[in-house]
C-alpha cells in the first residue's frame, strides 16, 4: 500500500495531522505538579520531532528531483488509467489482507502512556527531582581537584560556580580547568534539554557562541591589559611586583615577547587559542545559567533546607510531595468526568459546583440588571454592589458623559442617571443657599433643612 509515492505523501500528511491533534489535546490538559508538567512537555516534544521529520520527507517528495512523482501522476491519466487504477486497488487489498488489524498507538493507550512516562522520569537523577533542581555534586568534586582553586563547600559552590571572574588566572591555565568547563557546559546543556524540552536549545547556544566570539574579537576578555602583574606574552600572572620584574629579564620571557611581536603563531598561537576557548566556554555556561535561573535558585533553597533537616524529615517531606502529586493525578482523572450540576449553580475554586445552601445564602439566585451596563445581569447583591466601581459600569457612565461619582451609586436606569446629573448641575449653578442646603437633625434622627426645622420648632412640633 505504501509502495507508491502518492500514498507515502498521503500517509505523511495523515501522520502530521494526527500528531498536531495529539499536541493540542496534550496542551489542553491542566498540569499542576512538576512531574505531570515535565512529562507533558516531553510528549509534546516527541510529536514536534515527528512532525519535523515527516515535513522534511514531504519536502523531498514535492521537490521531485528524480521525477518519480511526475511520472506517477502521468501514469494515472491517458489510455492506461483504468489498468493503473485496478493495479493500485489490488495492492491496497493485498496490504489489508496482510495487516488486517493494524492500529496506531494514541494517547488514550494507558499502557503506552505509562511506559513513555517512565522513560521520561528515568532521565532525571534523585537529586534533580524530575527536573526541579540541579545535581552538581560530581562537578563540585571535580572543581575541588583543580590546582590554585580556593576550597568551597557545596552551598558556596552552587552560589558562585558561574562567577568565573573571581577565579585566579593560574587555575585557568590548567588542563583540568578546561575539562571541568567542558563537563559543566555539557551537564547544563543536557539539563536544559531535559527540563525544558520545548525550548530551542540549539539556536540559543549558537547565539551564545556567536556573542562570545564577537566579545573575544573586541578584546573584552583580555583582563591582563589592566593587571600590572600579568604578562601577556607568557599568559601568566605573578604574585608580586619584584617577581614580575625579575621575570621580564629572563630568556623565556624575551623569547615569548619576540614571538608575539613577530607574529610567530607557532609559539604564541596555541596559548591565545586556549584562552579563547576558555573565554567562549565560560560565556556559554553563563548563558545556560541564565536560562535555568529558576532551577538554580530552587537548588540553593533546597540545599539550605537539606542542611537544616534530618534524613527522616527529608524522607517524610519527599513522601508528602509524592502523595500530593498522586492526589493531583487523581483529581485530573476526576476532572475528565462530566460535572453533575442539575441546578446550574456557579463553580467553586476547585472547578466543582458550590453547595446549594451557600448558593442561597449569598443570594446568587437573585438577578440584578443594570441599564447603564447594557442590561447586563449581576447575580447576588455582593456582585451588584461591587460592579458600580468596575470597568463595565464606568464605561457606561463615560458614554453618558456623566462622572462615575458616589452620587450615582445604586442608580441603574439611564433616565434616573441623567435626571440626577441635571439636578446636581443645577445645584452647582445656584450656589450655596443656607435656607435650602443647611441641614438640622432632631432627637429622633429626622433630618430637615433650616427653614423647615425653624418653622416646626416655633410651632412646638419638635423640641
Amino acid at each position: 500500500m505504501s509502495g507508491t509515492l502518492l500514498e507515502q505523501c498521503r500517509a505523511a500528511h495523515e501522520d502530521i495531522e494526527r500528531n498536531i491533534n495529539a499536541m493540542v489535546d496534550l496542551l489542553r490538559k491542566d498540569t499542576r505538579s512538576q512531574k505531570s508538567r515535565i512529562v507533558q512537555q516531553h510528549r509534546v516534544r516527541r510529536r514536534v520531532d515527528e512532525v519535523c521529520d515527516r515535513s522534511k520527507q514531504l519536502k523531498v517528495m514535492y521537490e521531485d528531483n528524480d521525477g518519480a512523482r511526475a511520472n506517477e501522476l502521468a501514469a494515472m491519466t491517458g489510455p492506461d488509467a483504468f489498468r493503473v487504477f485496478y493495479e493500485r486497488l489490488g495492492e491496497i487489498r493485498q496490504y489489508h489482507r496482510k495487516f488486517p488489524a493494524k492500529t496506531f498507538v494514541t494517547d488514550g493507550d494507558k499502557e503506552a502512556a505509562e511506559m513513555e512516562e517512565d522513560q521520561v522520569l528515568e532521565q532525571f537523577s534523585g537529586e534533580e527531582v524530575n527536573g526541579r533542581y540541579l545535581d552538581l555534586t560530581a562537578l563540585h568534586q571535580q572543581y575541588l581537584s583543580i590546582r590554585h582553586i580556593p576550597h568551597k563547600d557545596y552551598m558556596t559552590y552552587i552560589c558562585t560556580f558561574e562567577l568565573f571572574s573571581e577565579l585566579p588566572k593560574e587555575a585557568k591555565g590548567s588542563i583540568d580547568y578546561m575539562q571541568y568547563l567542558e563537563d559543566l557546559r555539557s551537564y547544563l546543556d543536557n539539563f536544559l534539554r531535559r527540563s525544558q524540552p520545548l525550548f530551542d536549545a540549539d539556536a540559543y547556544i549558537r547565539r551564545a557562541v556567536a556573542e562570545a566570539s564577537s566579545a573575544w574579537d573586541d578584546h573584552s576578555s583580555k583582563a591582563g591589559d589592566e593587571d600590572p602583574l600579568y604578562c601577556k606574552a607568557c599568559c601568566k600572572r605573578f604574585a608580586s611586583q619584584g617577581v614580575y620584574k625579575g621575570h621580564l629579564g629572563g630568556k623565556a620571557h624575551k623569547k615569548a615577547s619576540a614571538a608575539l611581536a613577530n607574529g610567530n603563531m607557532a609559539l604564541a598561537g596555541a596559548e591565545v587559542t586556549r584562552r579563547s576557548d576558555v573565554f567562549k566556554t565560560e560565556s556559554v555556561i553563563v548563558a545556560l545559567c541564565n536560562q535555568v535561573r529558576e532551577n538554580i535558585d530552587a537548588t540553593k533553597a533546597f540545599v539550605q533546607k537539606k542542611q537544616t533537616m534530618t534524613r527522616e524529615e527529608l524522607e517524610a517531606e519527599r513522601q508528602a510531595e509524592d502523595m500530593v502529586e498522586d492526589a493531583e493525578s487523581d483529581d485530573d482523572e476526576e476532572d475528565d468526568k462530566p460535572i453533575y450540576n442539575p441546578k446550574n449553580v456557579p463553580l467553586g475554586w476547585d472547578g466543582k459546583p458550590i453547595p446549594y445552601w451557600l448558593y442561597k445564602l449569598h443570594g446568587l439566585n437573585l438577578e440584578y440588571k443594570c441599564e447603564v451596563c447594557g442590561n447586563f445581569s449581576y447575580w447576588g447583591p455582593r456582585n451588584f454592589e461591587r460592579h458600580f466601581q468596575e470597568w463595565r459600569h464606568s464605561y457606561g457612565m463615560k458614554c453618558l458623559r456623566v462622572p462615575n461619582s458616589k452620587h450615582f451609586h445604586g442608580v441603574t436606569k439611564i433616565a434616573d442617571v441623567l435626571e440626577l446629573y441635571a439636578q446636581l448641575q443645577q445645584k452647582e449653578k445656584s450656589g450655596w443657599n443656607a435656607e435650602r442646603d443647611e441641614e438640622y437633625e432632631d432627637d429622633q434622627g429626622n433630618v430637615f433643612n433650616k427653614k423647615t426645622y425653624q418653622d416646626m420648632r416655633r410651632q412646638g412640633l419638635i423640641a
